[in-house]
């Protein structure tokens, strides 16, 4: 007998299959038959678009990114109206209710912060974002647009992937749809306590339910499986028509449990909803909440067509999320945002000074902006320091829309001085470039009235600690750095600041000092200026020679054959003035090495053939070897 009201709706009781499509008859509607969701697409016409945005806030400039897809669920019809050509059968597309979709980062380690909803601050996550659920109606759950907030990164990276053929982002959804629960002719007790807790899937309560119906606290009333086809005689193995009623019976009963008790959980993609062509709704993941039936028992009879919910999973294919006619304006926009004028400039000063300053107390920069009455009647003085990476930021408060003016001068304290010494002022509209909101400015070495010495550290060095003094004749203050292997970091090069020339009335120096393992090194006073420190301004290191004697008196040979090299040198290369030939005619000769190391200055030697070298000998002394 029929159920009024029930005409035309999906039957979840034993689909079919059309042309390897899953299909759902009509319920009492030969005939008719309706095809479930199987993914999510992206319409090719403006189903998708990025903008790009740039927005001048005044001190600084937001860069961020708008990205919009709707997705769209998307039916295998043509496919099944192929197979069904001929037939007097009429195909129709499962009509949804809700559901629950989430837009995710299509690589497991992809962390792109973005929003849905509420267009909060770039990078932030809010409400709806990546990973976070989004409810859909009726109207939502057959196509929804999904609307993310990306940071500049993310934008980036969202439009160079999409014009090569790529998408960072995928989808995934939940769909229901409401039609006519599976029966089986028989009514069941549940007790709801036996309800299974924890998340688990559809899948999951129909192998359940078919292996042990107790389990889940089902207790079946009239016709139990295996009693309507005579005792079960295990000798004979499973019988396929219990087989059948077990799956029955199975489908019957979680879908009312669904039904009743049932709530599908949001989750990323897993590996049983990962495949579009084989994801059903035995893969959607339930959580089941007696509520306040808890502790009852619920009377069902399976043999009733009632309405029941069914969950479909469906994701996007990556390449489906691809735009049409990626890189066409209508697809990826751009925005230049330009802000209302307060006034606030930033002025922004560096200087090519390198970092350490050595001999300076204070290295800065005087900005001077006259008053501007009546719109501002206050002039500007600010005398700000250089940090470490050499620049300095004044925000400074100006009339709407008035250019900066002014002027800018070095400034500096050395060491051995009380009073501050200043380069010549400059013009801000002639040291940097100028816009609307903010001013960048360079000044060079020669803007500080004083002397800027750059020193940088030969690469041979770095492992060593170099301490650099700049002393004089004429003053007691020594100005000191140190670069080289630090306890921090390697510094490679420094700045010095020194008095200029006109004000030095004695003799001034630098004197380099460098230790590592091996020792303690000095330089003789080196010329002010001296702009690289390398291993050849210390003792000992270049060119070297020693003096070879062979002593012939008990010797059998009438040549000997002495290899010299120096005592950090390639072992395996010997240098052509590092080979002599003694005879007895000619006992003695120079042999010649290049010291690269002021911790090795000395040389090694053996006689040819010999397998080792000798322990460094010190550069000093001469060598006397005897002939065999």
């Amino acid at each position: 007998m029929t159920t009024p009201g029930l005409t035309g709706l999906p039957d979840w009781h034993h689909p079919e299959r059309l042309g390897g499509v899953r299909c759902f008859a009509a319920y009492d509607r030969p005939g008719g038959w309706y095809l479930p969701p199987v993914r999510l697409i992206v319409p090719p016409a403006g189903g998708m678009r990025v903008d790009k945005y740039s927005a001048d806030l005044g001190d600084t400039v937001a860069r961020y990114g708008v990205l919009a897809i709707t997705f769209a669920a998307g039916y295998d019809l043509q496919q099944a109206a192929v197979s069904a050509l001929g037939t007097p059968v009429r195909l129709q597309r499962l009509p949804l209710a809700a559901g629950t979709a989430l837009v995710t980062a299509f690589t497991d380690d992809a962390a792109v912060p973005a929003t849905t909803t509420g267009m909060t601050e770039p990078g932030t996550t809010g409400p709806g974002g990546l990973g976070v659920p989004i409810a859909l109606d009726p109207a939502g759950a057959s196509s929804f647009t999904c609307t993310l907030l990306l940071d500049a990164n993310v934008t980036e990276l969202a439009v160079q992937s999409y014009l090569a053929g790529a998408s960072p982002f995928t989808a995934y959804a939940v769909l229901s749809a409401f039609g006519v629960g599976a029966r089986y002719a028989a009514a069941i007790d549940l007790t709801l306590d036996a309800l299974p807790t924890g998340e688990l899937t559809r899948g999951d309560l129909v192998a359940r339910c078919r292996a042990d119906p107790a389990s889940l606290g089902v207790r079946l009333t009239t016709d139990a499986p295996g009693n309507r086809n005579g005792p079960a005689d295990p000798s004979r193995g499973p019988n396929p028509a219990d087989q059948a009623d077990q799956a029955d019976l199975a489908e019957a009963v979680v879908d009312r449990i669904v039904a009743r008790f049932g709530t599908p959980v949001p989750a990323p993609l897993d590996a049983a909803a990962a495949d579009a062509a084989t994801a059903d709704e035995n893969a959607v993941r339930l959580r089941l909440d007696p509520g306040a039936a808890a502790g009852g028992v619920v009377h069902e009879d399976l043999r009733d067509a009632v309405v029941v919910p069914r969950f479909f999973p469906v994701i996007a294919n990556p390449g489906a999320l691809l735009p049409t006619g990626a890189g066409q304006p209508a697809v990826i926009a751009v925005h230049n945002l330009p802000a209302l004028d307060s006034g606030w400039r930033r002025i922004t000063v560096r200087t090519t000074a390198r970092a350490p300053i050595i001999g300076a107390a204070a290295l800065g920069a005087h900005l001077q902006i006259p008053a501007e009455p009546p719109a501002r009647p206050q002039s500007i003085d600010e005398m700000p320091i250089f940090d470490e990476a050499g620049t300095v930021t004044v925000p400074v408060r100006l009339a709407p829309e008035a250019p900066i003016t002014g002027t800018v001068t070095g400034y500096v304290l050395l060491d051995s001085e009380t009073e501050l010494r200043s380069g010549q002022p400059r013009t801000l509209d002639e040291a940097g470039r100028s816009g609307l909101r903010r001013l960048e400015l360079i000044i060079g070495t020669d803007a500080f009235g004083a002397r800027v010495v750059p020193v940088d550290l030969d690469s041979a060095l770095h492992d060593c600690a170099v301490t650099i003094d700049y002393r004089r004749d004429d003053s007691p203050i020594t100005s000191s750095g140190a670069i080289g292997a630090t306890a921090a970091a390697v510094i490679t090069a420094a700045t010095f600041v020194l008095p200029p020339p006109e004000a030095v009335r004695g003799r001034e120096w630098f004197q380099v000092t460098a230790v590592d393992a091996d020792g303690h090194q000095a330089t003789a006073p080196l010329p002010v200026g001296t702009a690289t420190v390398d291993p050849f301004l210390f003792p000992g290191t270049g060119p070297a020679q020693v003096r070879v004697t062979a002593d012939f008196t008990r010797a059998t040979q009438d040549v000997v054959r002495v290899q010299i090299i120096g005592q950090d040198a390639d072992r395996d290369l010997v240098p052509a003035g590092g080979r002599l030939d003694l005879t007895r005619a000619k006992p003695s000769d120079t042999a010649h090495w290049f010291a690269r190391s002021p911790f090795a200055t000395g040389y090694r030697w053996r006689l040819l053939g010999a397998a080792d070298w000798s322990d460094p000998v010190p550069a000093g002394d001469p060598l006397t070897v005897t002939a065999p």
